[in-house]
């Protein structure tokens, strides 16, 4: 699942964690375990809004950083 090639559209939270993400190509994927969610500040002062991160271990073993910005989501990367 290449990075460029799949999205995150969508995802599902409980208690302000990420369980269940849809990716761009209609695959809905369970979140096993969420390993970290940070906040980024990013640059302020040019009007870029913050966003939140997540690193998660899908049910399958896939892990995937991905974030929210502004209510959208996106897949930052998949780590091996």
């Amino acid at each position: 699942m290449p990075p460029t090639a799949t999205r995150v559209v969508r995802a599902a939270l409980r208690d302000g964690l990420p369980v269940r993400v849809e990716l761009s190509d209609g695959r809905v994927r369970e979140v096993a375990q969420v390993h970290d969610a940070w906040r980024v500040g990013n640059r302020w002062w040019r009007g870029e809004a913050p966003s939140r991160h997540y690193l998660l271990e899908l049910s399958d073993g896939v892990t995937l950083e991905v974030y929210e910005q502004n209510g959208a989501w996106r897949l930052e990367r998949v780590a091996d």
